[in-house]
């Protein structure tokens, strides 16, 4: 292979895994713009104000600019072998765990606003439950181009049986299963170990740390 296509399909290889690492991020980013836009009632007008509606709209525009590029992205590698494809969607999936560990706490507490006995309160609180687990959802389902490039990838390869095709394609469409999934592909397919040991972790710490939160923050 000419030494100019080799580097020409490095490129677009890394522009996947970029791709996929922005998106992870563009979660977080999302999230944070919806807070501050919603939540932030200065008493001003002008310029503030008209800020806080671009908040607004790029708080609704990020993850769906983000997801099409991800289309894009797997469009443009759509050669690349199946590797890059699991490599895509392990960056992408590893750096949402704590996003999805904290949202799963944020929706469970809204959720628990049902048993406080305050009319309208036990109300909103389902409701805003409910929606934050809509959104959430959204934001998993939408880096799922990366999996499926993998799997059709796999399917004409020939590289897993129809029952294990299923089951991936399955546990996409699942908290925790879509992860566990790609861990265990990482081990099988020897790509990216270290990455999926530090993803380990990541969960951890991010779980004691949600654990402990009340703890540390009542010591501070």
């Amino acid at each position: 292979m000419p030494e100019e296509t080799v580097v020409k399909k490095n490129r677009r290889n890394r522009f996947l895994y970029i791709q996929a690492a922005i998106y992870g991020l563009g979660a977080y980013i999302a999230a944070f713009c919806m807070f501050k836009a919603f939540t932030y009632r200065p008493e001003v007008t002008g310029g503030l104000s008209f800020l806080l509606g671009i908040g607004r709209v790029l708080a609704f525009m990020i993850l769906p600019v983000l997801a099409v590029m991800n289309i894009v992205a797997v469009l443009l590698n759509i050669k690349a072998d199946r590797y890059c494809f699991l490599k895509a969607a392990m960056l992408a999936k590893y750096i949402m765990i704590p996003f999805f560990i904290i949202g799963g706490i944020f929706v469970l507490a809204a959720d628990l606003l049902f048993f406080i006995p305050i009319p309208g309160v036990n109300f909103i609180g389902p409701f805003l439950g409910m929606c934050l687990s809509v959104a959430g959802y959204i934001t998993f389902l939408l880096p799922i181009p990366f999996m499926i490039a993998f799997i059709v990838k796999s399917v004409k390869e020939k590289s897993y049986p129809v029952w294990t095709v299923i089951f991936l394609s399955a546990a996409q469409l699942f908290f925790f299963a879509d992860v566990l999934s790609v861990m265990i592909l990482s081990f099988k397919e020897k790509q990216w170990r270290k990455v999926t040991i530090g993803a380990l972790v990541l969960t951890v710490v991010t779980v004691v740390y949600v654990i402990l939160y009340p703890t540390l923050h009542n010591n501070l």
